[in-house]
C-alpha cells in the first residue's frame, strides 16, 4: 500500500531533487498515519523510518533527473553511420581509416 502509492505520485509528481523526493514520501506515509491506515498494523516508528528511508533511496534511484546530453548534428550521425557501413562492407577486417592511411602511403612512395 505505502510502496505503491509512493511510487504513484512519484510517476505523477516527477520530483526533480532529493528534496521533493522526501517530501513526496513523507506526505504518503503521514496521509496513511493521519487517516488511521496504519493504526492496527504492528509497525513501530523506527520501522516506519526505515520504510520511509528505503522507499526514498529506491525511488532517488528510479527518478532523478536525468542530464541532457547535446543533440548530435545531422551531418555527424551520417558521417558516423558512412564509417560504420563502410567498416561491416570491409572484408580485409581493415577499418575504413586504416586503409585510407595505407593508400596515402602508397601514393607518396
Amino acid at each position: 500500500m505505502l510502496a505503491d502509492s509512493c511510487e504513484a505520485r512519484a510517476r505523477g509528481d516527477r520530483p526533480k531533487n532529493d528534496e521533493e523526493i522526501e517530501a513526496l514520501v513523507k506526505s504518503v506515509f503521514d496521509y496513511y498515519s493521519s487517516s488511521g491506515q496504519l493504526d492496527d498494523a504492528p509497525l513501530t516508528l523506527r520501522d516506519l523510518k526505515k520504510i520511509r528511508e528505503s522507499f526514498v533511496r529506491v525511488l532517488r534511484n528510479s527518478y532523478h533527473p536525468r542530464v541532457k546530453y547535446p543533440e548530435q548534428k545531422k551531418e555527424s550521425k551520417n558521417k558516423t553511420a558512412s564509417v560504420v557501413k563502410n567498416n561491416r562492407e570491409n572484408r580485409t577486417g581493415k577499418t575504413a581509416e586504416f586503409e585510407s592511411a595505407e593508400a596515402n602511403i602508397q601514393r607518396d612512395k
